[in-house]
């Protein structure tokens, strides 16, 4: 089936729904992209007179909490298991252990609730139901412009700065490999649409404080390269954020910033509660996959940018470096 048939099918299907439960990915943490996606069909949905409801395993970091719409994010589990809908809508991941709904999306499934995906992560495991899945695109947040885009829906302010903040930090303010001519497109025209690029890049990027930049500093210093893999690793425990009097994701940023390093690939690791580790991948070479790395430890990506959780703590080790144990 063509592409514009897809988003024609996917439209109709979410204009047909009565009650539409939308997922951003939870496994790595949300980040701008999926909840860009999300809340941007949320809003589209509320100017079609649609009920939706948006489920995150983990709320918005504090960062994004800009987004319009952001407020309206659940968390909690319980709360869905007691709502009606007849569609669920996956968007930027299509691995249902990724949901933080895995048992209820499975009991859905078997009840018969339609599924569609949009995506733009290559695929890893298959989900029936109506799939908008391309890798080619810089993210999710472009499939979402260019759907709205083939059927003429009107596009906001609100959804326009929701798709561009997904844009601005999948492609890092338009400067790494995934920045095409598509995106480009799009990023300008929800500019014309009310998207303001300077509020985005400012809540997302030259956000940080000094007491941040210092724990940057110290997880340079901490940088070790694996003798055994090449793969350079460095690490945040919990103890370096609560000394720092600094929130779970001050370290947001740290690993694309070091995939400017000459290596076969960056790892951060970084600490979270309740016996979680995040990990998160950058390589900027061709012949390495860092997605197939996080997906050892249940997360996914792209080939050069990935992420994942885990479960243990960070320990050192004077051969390997730092390590997951």
């Amino acid at each position: 089936m063509a592409e514009h048939d897809i988003a024609h099918d996917i439209l109709q299907a979410l204009k047909a729904a009565r009650h539409v439960l939308i997922i951003p990915h939870g496994n790595p943490r949300p980040d701008g992209d999926c909840l860009g996606a999300a809340l941007a069909v949320h809003h589209f949905l509320a100017d079609n007179g649609r009920v939706a409801t948006i489920f995150c395993a983990y709320p918005a970091p504090e960062m994004l909490q800009y987004l319009p719409g952001a407020e309206h994010i659940i968390t909690d589990p319980a709360v869905i298991t007691a709502l009606d809908y007849d569609l669920v809508l996956l968007v930027d991941f299509h691995n249902l252990k990724n949901s933080g709904l895995e048992e209820q999306l499975q009991a859905a499934a078997a009840r018969g609730v339609p599924f569609v995906v949009i995506d733009h992560h290559p695929r890893q495991v298959e989900i029936t139901g109506t799939t908008l899945l391309v890798p080619e695109a810089a993210a999710t947040c472009e499939l979402i412009y260019w759907l709205f885009d083939q059927a003429a829906v009107p596009i906001n302010k609100d959804m326009a700065t929701c798709l561009l903040t997904g844009l601005i930090t999948d492609t890092q303010n338009f400067t790494n490999a995934a920045t095409t001519v598509g995106s480009l497109h799009a990023a300008a025209e929800l500019v014309k649409r009310g998207a303001r690029p300077h509020d985005i890049t400012g809540a997302t990027w030259k956000n940080k404080e000094i007491k941040i930049l210092q724990l940057w500093g110290k997880m340079l210093l901490r940088l070790h390269e694996n003798p055994d893999t090449g793969i350079v690793t460095t690490a945040l425990t919990i103890a370096d954020l609560k000394e720092a009097d600094v929130p779970l994701d001050a370290a947001d940023g740290v690993a694309n910033f070091l995939n400017n390093l000459d290596a076969k690939a960056v790892l951060v690791l970084r600490e979270e509660e309740n016996g979680i580790v995040k990990g998160s991948i950058r390589t900027t070479r061709d012949d390495v996959d860092v997605a197939a790395i996080a997906k050892q430890y249940g997360g996914g990506g792209h080939r050069k940018a990935a992420g994942f959780l885990a479960t243990g703590k960070i320990v050192w080790d004077d051969t390997l470096g730092w390590l997951i144990k």
